[in-house]
């Protein structure tokens, strides 16, 4: 899908970083939990997305990837040089080397899409010890990482002295997409069967790409959106049965209040601001203000950082 640059920049002019919410003239509406299972079918509920960052990297890569890297910026891997090392898997490759071609394209998903950065063309190795079993690698939490990613670009976005952002804006594009109907591209997409529901706009064009620049445009509906305008609820059973399993796990944990943590990331996830996203009625939110401390922490001049520590205060709220 073709990322619609004048809709992520009217919908980052609409954030809040102290609530984590869009702010619309008919109230509230942000991301969670249930978008990311739904739209991506990434696992929601399990072990958070953290660890040690004290690890001699080029010997990982060895280890992991069978080869060993020619030059690393820091502790990031080079994108290209990942699909140049992997291209095609050999017809009498052994098991090893599945696994190693298995971690090289996890890798190149969550450097190019789900844990993007500015660069676009590096990742971070800090998720390779990760995928070390595939076993365990499937009892994390890799949806409320994804999310925690996507709240702090967000935030940093919506600096006034910010000029890009980075992230799975993907999912935030195809969110918006099934909220708001008024913005989405006039082409009916049934949804995939057996699949998650973001496929559903595989190959459709942005809007923008249709009709020019759209940016005031997109400003303008937003600024005169009412409530009917907005898709509280897209996600309904008949479209609910046609996914796959794993977009219906971790219900239970839709609507937790509580961190979300990627590595450094610490950020909170507010379904209680949103309820009307749940078909539930909505009250006067709490005062919200998310930690200003937690959103100033990155990872530069941290390289020997276990953030399976710093953040244990957090990891146990995600834990209760």
């Amino acid at each position: 899908m073709q990322l619609d640059w004048h809709l992520i920049t009217a919908l980052v002019e609409r954030w809040r970083p102290e609530t984590h919410t869009f702010h619309m003239p008919c109230g509230e509406c942000t991301i969670t939990l249930q978008d990311v299972a739904i739209q991506l079918g990434l696992p929601v509920d399990g072990e958070p997305v953290v660890g040690s960052l004290i690890y001699n990297w080029k010997q990982v890569c060895e280890d992991f990837l069978g080869v060993l890297p020619p030059d690393m910026k820091g502790q990031r891997l080079s994108l290209p040089w990942l699909a140049e090392q992997f291209t095609k898997l050999p017809l009498d490759a052994d098991v090893v080397s599945i696994q190693r071609y298995a971690r090289a394209y996890i890798m190149q998903l969550i450097g190019g899409c789900l844990f993007s950065d500015k660069s676009n063309t590096l990742v971070h190795c800090m998720f390779l010890p990760l995928l070390s079993d595939f076993d365990e690698a499937g009892t994390y939490s890799w949806g409320s990482a994804c999310l925690a990613w996507l709240y702090r670009e967000l935030c940093r976005a919506s600096n006034a002295q910010s000029l890009e952002i980075a992230g799975p804006l993907m999912l935030l594009q195809m969110w918006a997409y099934d909220r708001f109907s008024i913005v989405a591209p006039q082409v009916a997409l049934q949804a995939p069967v057996n699949r998650p529901l973001g496929f559903r706009w595989s190959g459709v064009l942005p809007t923008s790409e249709q009709s020019g620049n759209m940016l005031l445009t997109y400003r303008q509906i937003f600024d005169r959106l009412i409530h009917t305008q907005i898709n509280w609820t897209p996600y309904t059973p008949d479209i609910m049965a046609l996914l796959p399993d794993r977009c219906h796990n971790g219900q239970l944990i839709w609507t937790y209040v509580g961190p979300l943590i990627c590595f450094h990331i610490v950020e909170l996830h507010a379904p209680d601001r949103v309820l009307r996203q749940f078909g539930m009625h909505q009250l006067l939110p709490s005062f919200c203000n998310t930690n200003p401390a937690l959103h100033k922490i990155d990872l530069r001049g941290k390289h020997d950082q276990d953030w399976s520590k710093i953040h244990a205060k957090y990891i146990t709220m995600w834990h209760s």
